[in-house]
């Protein structure tokens, strides 16, 4: 009885502790937001100027890959424009890359209460025989569009409900 009353108290602080600890966190300090990324996955050399983090699995082709963009919003930006947005944007970033399909888009709360959209994209990588899948999540804060993205093999091991539920850890502060 004493031993099995031990192990669940032991049990108990260790799932506290372990509660506590949480999925590692990237920060930005202007604008000031943050997002969650799976553990064992090391920050990148940023790809674009708009780039503020690139955080990718540690496996050979580093992928899935969750990037963190700023950029300003244009005039008249609408939350509903944002997936074709970031088809341009990456059309432009990419030249070669093509086959851009928005499978979903949806007007979302994240949990701190802001307005975004969720969105999930397939297309084709530059190299012409490779189809990725994003799954991303954008929010205005200010003048400023926030985006987080997940990209990974169309097919892959990560589904892009997963890499969206990540994007989806995206909380603004003060």
């Amino acid at each position: 009885m004493k031993k099995a009353l031990l192990v669940i108290m032991v049990s108990l602080v260790c799932g506290v502790f372990l509660a506590s600890c949480g999925a590692p966190k990237f920060v930005n300090k202007s604008p000031a937001f943050s997002f969650e990324y799976p553990s064992g996955y090391k920050a990148e050399p940023l790809q674009g100027k708009t780039e503020v983090a690139r955080i990718a699995n540690q496996n050979q082709y580093k992928i899935p890959v969750y990037t963190a963009t700023v950029s300003d919003k244009a005039a008249g930006a609408k939350l509903e424009d944002m997936a074709q947005g970031w088809v341009d944007t990456v059309q432009q970033n990419t030249p070669k890359a093509d086959r851009f399909k928005v499978l979903e888009q949806n007007l979302v709360k994240l949990s701190d209460g802001t307005d975004a959209v969720a969105f999930k994209i397939k297309w084709r990588w530059i190299d012409r025989v490779t189809y990725l899948q994003s799954s991303a999540v954008s929010a205005f804060q200010g003048d400023k569009v926030i985006n987080i993205t997940g990209t990974t093999v169309f097919g892959g091991d990560t589904s892009m409900d997963k890499m969206l539920e990540q994007c989806m850890t995206l909380k603004f502060s003060e």
